[in-house]
């Protein structure tokens, strides 16, 4: 079964502004597929040559927006924007983004 989902990077402190010109209320959050969605260049499931990705449960994209009048969320994923279906996502609360402090011992 596949779904859609929305990927994001790791993620800092949600944030509630909303983009005037796509709906997006912004966020910051690493999500997961609740089994498996497609990430699209396109906030539409209508064409499958939208598709650039299939996300499997364990892959991760962060989260910068969701658009709930639609039910999609945009993702950056491999350092690219992509869109999923929000329902198909799962959020990752386990995951703490490294401190300043934790990015000089690297």
């Amino acid at each position: 079964m596949t779904t859609e989902v929305n990927s994001s990077s790791a993620p800092p402190a949600p944030s509630s502004s909303t983009s005037e010109d796509d709906g997006f209320t912004a966020v910051n959050e690493r999500v997961t597929a609740k089994t498996e969605t497609n990430l699209r260049t396109v906030t539409s499931s209508k064409d499958d040559a939208t598709i650039v990705h299939l996300l499997k449960n364990g892959e991760f994209a962060v989260r910068t927006g969701i658009n709930k009048a639609s039910g999609w969320s945009r993702l950056e994923y491999n350092g690219k924007t992509v869109y999923a279906i929000t329902s198909y996502l799962l959020t990752c609360l386990l995951y703490t983004s490294p401190s300043p402090r934790d990015m000089r011992r690297s």
